[in-house]
């Protein structure tokens, strides 16, 4: 039987408004085993903090695909942990959508204040495509941004488990933070420096290959190779 390779992805949105100017980031940040395997940013012009968010996991999903895809490994040998620190697509992802869901996807999806749901064709093409079959093995955490300098470790440690209904060591959780500080710093990153769009590899030892360079539509994808 092959082995379960668990895949923690962190999610995040950076947002400025100033007066009528709005901008905002996607950041994502793979990793495997402690090791980046790569990470994926988008700059949106006139973008707000939730699109940035929830867009976040529209990518990293995608991506994640055809990076599984790219390395021929099955879906079915695969797990994958996404961490976000927005409480709204986390809640939108795992419960609000059970209630929006029930007109089905091709209707306008209703929140319960009576307007529509905001930037709900990413929401559902999340939950269609990759929360709904049985292809993904997925489960999807609140991870407090920012750990250590706006809340104590200790504090955010007793929240994750509490909310996310898990039980993990504290030194695990610690390693969790580290690699959700490098998502927080690529999303500021991407929003300060109006990046486009900017895929990056990491440093895994799963990758055997040395990058090569492939410009697509004047988009610099790296790209290597596992096994």
């Amino acid at each position: 039987m092959s082995k379960k390779h668990t895949f923690n992805i962190f999610t995040d949105g950076s947002s400025l408004i100033d007066g009528s100017f709005y901008e905002a980031s996607s950041a994502v940040c793979v990793y495997y085993e402690g090791d980046v395997v790569f990470e994926v940013g988008k700059y949106h012009r006139g973008g707000t903090n939730s699109l940035g968010e929830v867009f976040a996991v529209q990518m990293a999903l995608d991506n994640i695909t055809e990076f599984l895809d790219y390395n021929k490994l099955e879906l079915k040998n695969v797990h994958i942990n996404i961490f976000s620190d927005s409480d709204y697509v986390v809640r939108s992802l795992t419960e609000y959508v059970n209630s929006w869901k029930r007109v089905g996807r091709e209707s306008k999806w209703i929140s319960s204040q009576g307007t529509p749901v905001a930037h709900q064709e990413i929401i559902k093409h999340i939950y269609y495509e990759y929360l709904t079959n049985n292809k993904y093995d997925i489960d999807i955490f609140h991870m407090r941004g920012h750990v250590g300098e706006k809340i104590t470790i200790p504090l955010a440690y007793a929240k994750f488990c509490k909310k996310n209904k898990v039980k993990i060591s504290i030194d695990d959780f610690k390693k969790l933070v580290k690699c959700n500080h490098q998502v927080d710093k690529f999303a500021e990153y991407m929003r300060v420096n109006k990046a486009g769009i900017v895929k990056r590899s990491g440093t895994s030892k799963w990758l055997i290959w040395f990058a090569t360079l492939e410009k697509e539509n004047g988009l610099i994808r790296i790209r290597k190779r596992i096994r």
